[in-house]
């Protein structure tokens, strides 16, 4: 059983975050899970979840990671590929760390705030997100390429 800890002051009514020990994640995953991760990225996490390792809650880690995946999300959601949504979401990360921000939650609401309007706005989110591919690259190295690829090709869809 997947030991699961929602985290309600980082979700959204549409987006759930949860905090999971990384073994089990690791378990599911597989070694590639660095400590974050969302659906779009890995097919193993349920439609609208954010994975964060537990182990990262115990400090200013965990909040990193958390501004990362939802920067990430808003990015992939508006047809952005992962690649180039991974790139910006360090990017703002970065910044964070570098800035020492006390503010830091303050800054985690603002991108979920962001999230959750552009989400409000789109009214076919309101159901079960899936992603649809017409084709599949063969030169990915990713493993959950599908995922990825529909954004890359801007083949999403979105299905209620």
């Amino acid at each position: 059983m997947l030991h699961k800890r929602l985290l309600p002051e980082y979700s959204t009514k549409s987006v759930k975050l949860y905090a999971i020990p990384q073994t089990e994640i690791i378990g599911i995953v597989g070694v590639k899970f660095t400590g974050g991760g969302h659906w779009l990225v890995y097919s193993e996490i349920p439609d609208r979840e954010i994975w964060i390792a537990e182990e990262l809650m115990a400090s200013l880690e965990g909040k990193y990671y958390i501004l990362h995946e939802w920067h990430e999300v808003k990015k992939m959601l508006k047809g952005m590929s992962y690649d180039d949504a991974h790139v910006l979401a360090n990017r703002v990360e970065g910044k964070a760390r570098k800035d020492h921000h006390e503010n830091l939650d303050d800054i985690i609401q603002r991108e979920i705030q962001k999230n959750n309007d552009m989400i409000a706005e789109r009214s076919h989110f309101n159901g079960t997100l899936k992603l649809h591919v017409d084709g599949i690259s063969h030169h990915s190295h990713h493993k959950n390429h599908k995922r990825r690829e529909s954004f890359r090709n801007n083949n999403l869809t979105i299905v209620r």
